[in-house]
């Protein structure tokens, strides 16, 4: 028989609150995103205003360590946030910021926006008022004595016919691929048919300029007959750019090097049966193929090198280009540096000041409790946003901070001097846990006087050194390649050479390690970069 028996648990839960999951969210986001999702927000909070430019608001692009410590969290009563100056809003007094459990967004009650109409009503009597006094005193003769009767006319006259018209405020713009190879197309004295079948052939060229469709298939589309598709195919592969039209990348070449009038057989050899061991820096055995001599090999490898294998990569495919934007500027000034938080494209919010002149004249506009709960609910979501943001503002300033005294001999001296960094420590340097840092830190850049990067590239893994110092992984990049310049082109460094002269320069790392950083890089083996 089984028994019943009645216990008594005591456990312990994090639960994390909508308000607490919008902080985490915000902290995340780059200056890009944050503004998108500040936008959408407003659309559901009709509390939320921007400020405009030209009042009074605090700068928030160069605050010191200082000024942000002595100057907390704004709040709306004790600091009042702009738009909420004044009394405190009745009803909102001891309320959470969190939002309590089971509570709902009732639907305003029609009170509240009768009010809000009554002084918007009142604003369109006066601006009415206001435009029938200035039509009154307007004088139409005299600005027809002044002007002529054909004021007007010039309004009409097309942009570049107007005196004020000025050719530097045009914008030019982007001719794509498709564009530039039609209008060679049109320049050909072609019948209907076939500049319909151009037309399809250029409308199948992929970004690159190759024909990704077979000419089978573009005459089973068409109903018409393959050699027509050949025919109208060798046409689009004169045009410029050279190589366009072709349908891999061995067509590609070939077609360049009919166009510059490169006859060697030799050439033509190599790209037909021996691309791929040229590729991979097997000179020695294209030479014994060819039988020639390896140099005379490098030499024609050389002259394949200055060829395009992807001519419609200089058009424009129709992207517009994306421009990184840093949430963190460091510039130095003398000896120091100074720390900017880019939220210059964050809107900055306020409270409506409509809404907050009704609630604080409860006496001459009536509302229900419904419209009530909305409203407080409204105000908390918008007064924990604007919280939220300010908190990811100290936040990312603090780790800046951090990264900056962590990394000082980087950003005065260069990449050589980038010491390895955990996130750990710099979490443990302001008192934070790694997770807020990682979250802090991610998808953003920051400015320095040494070019832009991604705020991850400061925490990378280092090695010993015989000094019992620690050096980073992106140092030893960097000095491999300033290696590399010194290194003989007939008698190029192995990866083992390199591992030696780092050894001799006080870094302990494997050979392995240094071939893995070498291929990061980009920089080919001993092998390929010999010259012969």
């Amino acid at each position: 028989m089984a028994g019943f028996d009645l216990r008594l648990e005591q456990k312990q839960k994090l639960i994390m609150t909508p308000e607490l999951r919008q902080a985490i969210k915000i902290l995340q986001l780059s200056s890009l995103e944050l503004a998108e999702y500040i936008n959408q927000i407003m659309l559901d909070n009709p509390l939320l205003d921007t400020q405009e430019e030209g009042n009074s608001f605090p700068d928030r692009m160069g605050s010191s360590l200082a000024e942000l410590e002595g100057n907390p969290i704004p709040e709306c009563e004790e600091n009042p946030i702009p738009g909420c100056e004044g009394d405190p809003i009745p009803g909102l007094e001891g309320n959470s910021f969190m939002e309590k459990e089971g509570s709902t967004l009732p639907e305003p009650a029609e009170s509240l926006f009768a009010g809000i109409r009554e002084l918007e009503e009142k604003d369109r009597e006066l601006d009415f008022q206001k435009r029938e006094r200035e039509r009154k005193e307007f004088d139409w003769q005299e600005y027809l004595r002044e002007n002529g009767d054909d004021a007007s006319a010039s309004y009409y006259l097309p942009p570049e016919e107007r005196e004020d018209f000025r050719w530097e405020n045009m914008l030019p713009g982007e001719t794509s691929l498709q564009d530039y190879l039609l209008f060679q197309l049109g320049c050909l004295q072609l019948d209907a048919r076939e500049q319909e079948i151009g037309e399809y052939l250029i409308g199948n060229l992929d970004s690159h300029g190759y024909l990704r469709a077979s000419t089978e298939q573009i005459a089973q589309d068409l109903k018409i007959e393959p050699k027509l598709v050949e025919k109208i195919l060798q046409l689009i592969q004169g045009f410029e750019p050279s190589g366009v039209g072709a349908r891999n990348l061995q067509e590609c070449l070939l077609i360049q090097l009919q166009q510059k009038n490169l006859s060697d057989p030799a050439l033509f050899k190599i790209v037909q049966h021996h691309l791929e061991e040229l590729a991979q820096g097997k000179y020695g055995k294209v030479a014994a193929a060819l039988k020639l001599p390896v140099g005379r090999v490098q030499e024609l490898a050389d002259l394949l090198k200055e060829l395009n294998p992807k001519p419609g990569s200089t058009y424009s495919s129709g992207d517009r280009i994306r421009y990184i934007v840093p949430d963190v500027i460091i510039e130095r000034v003398a000896d120091d540096f100074v720390i900017l938080v880019n939220d210059s494209l964050v809107p900055h919010l306020t409270i409506n000041k409509t809404y907050s002149t009704i609630l604080k004249n409860k006496d001459h506009y009536a509302y229900d409790q419904a419209t009530r709960i909305f409203v407080e609910n409204k105000m908390n979501q918008a007064l924990w946003l604007i919280r939220s943001i300010e908190q990811r503002r100290m936040t990312i300033y603090r780790v800046t901070e951090a990264l900056l005294q962590k990394q000082l001999a980087f950003f005065r001296q260069g990449i050589m001097y980038l010491r390895p960094l955990t996130i750990k420590e710099v979490a443990d340097a302001i008192g934070m846990h790694e997770s807020t840092v990682s979250r802090a830190v991610s998808h953003k850049y920051v400015q320095t006087p040494h070019g832009l990067f991604e705020f991850k590239f400061f925490f990378s893994t280092g090695f010993h050194t015989t000094r019992g110092e620690s050096t980073s992984a992106e140092s030893i990049k960097q000095l491999i390649v300033e290696l590399l310049k010194n290194e003989s082109p007939a008698k190029p460094y192995s990866d083992q050479k390199l591992t030696e002269l780092l050894r001799e320069k006080g870094v302990l790392i494997a050979r392995r390690t240094v071939s893995k950083y070498r291929e990061e890089l980009g920089i080919l083996s001993a092998s390929q970069r010999r010259r012969y």
